[in-house]
């Protein structure tokens, strides 16, 4: 940082905010080699200790960096009249208290984020010979080396003369302050590899064929698909989307530029596959088998009738599957099992032994070096079959069986596709092709309440020796729910600014809970690719959005939004039109996700 000795001079003052950031720490140095007075923003109390036993500013003067609530405490400190230099790295509405913050013939100085994101400036402030300063480094470097080289040449002398330090910590992750300097050590192989997950790519130029798949549990992955590339689904079910529910969602589909064709069939028939199979006019890239019956009964008492009706689409539909297109290249054949083929469940001996042969069936499929895979699902509990039968997940959760999200499923579907592929030609097990989700349990397993059918099962024995945390941290609950009674009291309320603002940082708070990675709470003008929220990220803030808000936005639309305080001003707008509704219906933000 340069600061010429004309535009600060002793006693002057100075706001630098972000002043923990390694440029605020430089810039401390250089304004106190000035003799200037100093007041600084940061983000939180150790930030703030930080600089007063460092620089030995006093506390009065360190305000907070994440609300607008440094304008006034830097005009009561300066008694109405502001400073002279604002080093501002705030942006958004912060930019805008910053600019207020400027005294009369004094300048603020604004970095290159807020040139890209295009921020505004109130023009009033301008009087009594205001000014402000844009600084891109990047481009002086390029367009003005020389220049560069002064600066560098001055700093050095600074530094040789004792006025300014190395900047220190060097690293603290927990509450970043100072630079973040990273270690490269002598050889690659001292350096811990992580894996990251990939975001599943499905091709536009090839079809998918999905036998059911219009149920909850198959719409929602449908549209997962289509976002994630797919253009053509092929339905083969024994309602071929007849029902206003599936045409309203085959539209959905196509409104995103997805072919949509339905073929009436079962999959036990083998006439009815190659139906299906002879209506594609692009090459089939893959396969997902999603057919269940259900027909529970006590086994004695069950008749053959039912055991063939839960056997049939699982058994006889994956061997015609298999025989229709063992001779097309696919790039998976995903089969859809159930936790009950691992555990058994009572009342479901058909169901299990036909789960069973599917994940048999994926080992057989790897001798003859083919793409197959087995997800066993458990319990859903916010979409599918439990999901659509309320009376069904009381049950459930009664017998303490643990369930999961979409986003969970998605995220084992993506696995399961990567593993698809046998290894090698000589593989005789699935290895990572057979995936089990959600096989856990929400009671302790010596609870006498916790009737799951597996706590006693042997190869769980391990499971008894975890510790479970089940504490559940749910990021600012009670102050939302205060916040939307208060909307449904006073629509009223959303006008103000700080209201926007607090529905803003609430919804970031949520991301923030979703994104492991992110330290610091997000800026509203931050964009929430660069956050980190991709397709699975945004259904998990659609499901929030529902619990929370009580309003209907897609994943399609969150990601849509940009940035986050658009997506705070499409919460705010939906409550809004919710809330004064004469007739009191649930207005839909936008289109419902399946």
């Amino acid at each position: 940082m340069h600061v010429p000795q004309r535009s600060l001079t002793k006693d002057q003052s100075v706001l630098i905010h972000s002043a923990c950031g390694e440029v605020g720490i430089v810039a401390i140095q250089i304004c106190q080699m000035q003799g200037a007075e100093i007041y600084t923003t940061v983000g939180n109390e150790e930030k703030a200790q930080y600089l007063v036993d460092t620089f030995q500013i006093p506390r009065s003067r360190i305000f907070d960096s994440r609300s607008d609530s440094f304008l006034a405490s830097l005009m009561n400190e300066t008694q109405g009249r502001g400073v002279d230099l604002v080093l501002n790295s705030l942006s958004g509405e912060l930019l805008h208290a910053s600019w207020s913050c400027v005294a009369p013939y004094g300048k603020m100085l604004i970095g290159k984020r807020d040139f890209i994101g295009k921020g505004m400036l109130a023009m009033d402030v301008f009087l009594k010979n205001r000014s402000f300063v844009g600084i891109d480094l990047g481009a002086l470097g390029e367009e003005r080396p020389e220049e560069c080289r002064r600066l560098l040449q001055q700093c050095l002398g600074y530094y040789n003369r004792g006025f300014i330090q190395p900047i220190k910590p060097i690293k603290c992750f927990a509450a970043h302050m100072g630079k973040i300097v990273i270690n490269m050590p002598p050889s690659a192989n001292e350096l811990s590899i992580k894996r990251t997950s990939q975001t599943t790519q499905f091709r536009g130029d090839a079809c998918y064929i999905l036998v059911g798949g219009l149920g909850g549990l198959g719409r929602a992955i449908s549209t997962w698909m289509v976002e994630c590339g797919a253009r053509n689904l092929i339905y083969l079910s024994r309602s071929a989307g007849k029902s206003a529910v599936d045409q309203a969602f085959f539209s959905e589909l196509e409104a995103q530029n997805c072919h949509v064709t339905a073929v009436l069939g079962s999959v036990s028939s083998m006439e009815d596959i190659e139906r299906a199979v002879g209506s594609v006019s692009v090459p089939i890239a893959g396969v997902m088998q999603m057919s269940m019956v259900l027909r529970d009964q006590n086994f004695l008492q069950m008749k053959h009738k039912h055991w063939i009706e839960v056997v049939a689409p699982k058994v006889n539909g994956t061997w015609n599957l298999h025989n229709a297109l063992k001779k097309v290249k696919l790039d998976f054949f995903l089969l859809f099992s159930s936790i009950a083929g691992v555990v058994g469940q009572w009342g479901q001996s058909n169901y299990a032994s036909a789960n069973t042969f599917l994940d048999s069936f994926v080992q057989y499929r790897h001798t003859l070096s083919l793409p197959a895979s087995v997800i066993n699902i458990c319990a859903m509990k916010d979409i599918g079959y439990l999901a659509e039968n309320e009376g069904m997940i009381d049950r459930v959760v009664k017998l303490g069986t643990q369930m999961v999200g979409e986003t969970e499923l998605l995220r084992s579907i993506s696995l399961a596709i990567e593993a698809s592929t046998p290894k090698s030609k000589n593989q005789r097990s699935s290895h990572g092709s057979e995936i089990t989700i959600g096989l856990g349990s929400t009671k302790p397993l010596d609870d006498p309440t916790n009737r799951l059918p597996w706590k006693r099962d042997v190869r769980m024995a391990l499971y008894r020796n975890r510790d479970i945390n089940q504490e559940t941290v749910t990021i600012g609950t009670d102050h939302v729910k205060n916040f939307i009674e208060s909307v449904a009291s006073d629509p009223d309320i959303l006008n103000l600014e700080q209201n926007l603002g607090f529905l803003t940082r609430e919804i970031g708070l949520c991301i923030k809970s979703m994104i492991f990675n992110l330290d610091d709470e997000l800026d509203p003008g931050c964009k929430l690719t660069d956050a980190g929220v991709d397709s699975l990220v945004s259904i998990e803030i659609r499901n929030w959005w529902r619990r929370m808000l009580g309003l209907e936005i897609s994943a399609l639309e969150i990601m849509n939004a940009g940035t986050l305080g658009n997506l705070g001003k499409i919460a705010s707008e939906g409550l809004r039109q919710k809330h004064t509704e004469s007739d009191g219906s649930h207005p839909v933000l936008v289109t419902k996700a399946p």
